[in-house]
């Protein structure tokens, strides 16, 4: 949940006891729920080359909103509010998955490219992907201009915000948090 929206995924199953997964077997539906009336704002049906967990609130860290409130990321997924589109990010056999962080009013978003590994930390799905206290993260950057839908890597040095305001960018790198004025 970010501000007023509340972000709902499921996928069909045909047992209730089946852990939710997003995979290249079966699609996963994603909302955007106005929180005090339950209206769908809008949705997108992704699935991943990854076989990444679901759980209860799994990219809740991870969900952001422009400061103008048109945008939204979360997870592997970001959506045009304005225009009530979505679209998926997840990995496929033509292109690694991005885990956004950040979101600005001209609707660029920031991210980090997925890379799995055999940890359960990296199959899980929305996991914020900013390295631990003291530590920098080895994940390469990418900027996605959600209009269009093109996304790009950024150099492997450059750093993506985890959270963008009108006019500067909150950066984390290790134990240090940073302001910036926007360009």
């Amino acid at each position: 949940m970010t501000g007023k929206y509340l972000i709902a995924a499921w996928a069909a199953s045909d047992s209730q006891t089946d852990q939710p997964v997003l995979s290249a077997d079966s699609k996963t539906t994603f909302t955007v729920q106005e929180s005090a009336t339950g209206k769908t704002i809008a949705s997108v049906s992704c699935t991943s080359a990854d076989q990444l967990t679901l759980q209860p609130g799994s990219a809740q860290s991870s969900t952001r909103t422009s400061a103008n409130s048109r945008y939204l990321v979360s997870g592997q997924t970001a959506f045009g509010l304005n225009s009530r589109t979505g679209r998926c990010y997840t990995n496929s056999p033509n292109s690694k998955g991005i885990d956004f962080t950040a979101v600005g009013d001209d609707g660029t978003a920031y991210g980090l490219i997925h890379t799995g590994d055999s940890t359960d930390a990296s199959r899980l799905y929305g996991r914020l992907p900013i390295a631990p206290d003291g530590t920098d993260s080895t994940a390469q950057g990418a900027r996605v201009d959600l209009a269009s839908g093109s996304a790009k890597a950024l150099t492997k040095a450059a750093e993506v915000p985890i959270y963008l305001t009108a006019a500067d960018g909150i950066f984390r790198t290790g134990d240090v948090l940073a302001v910036y004025p926007r360009r």
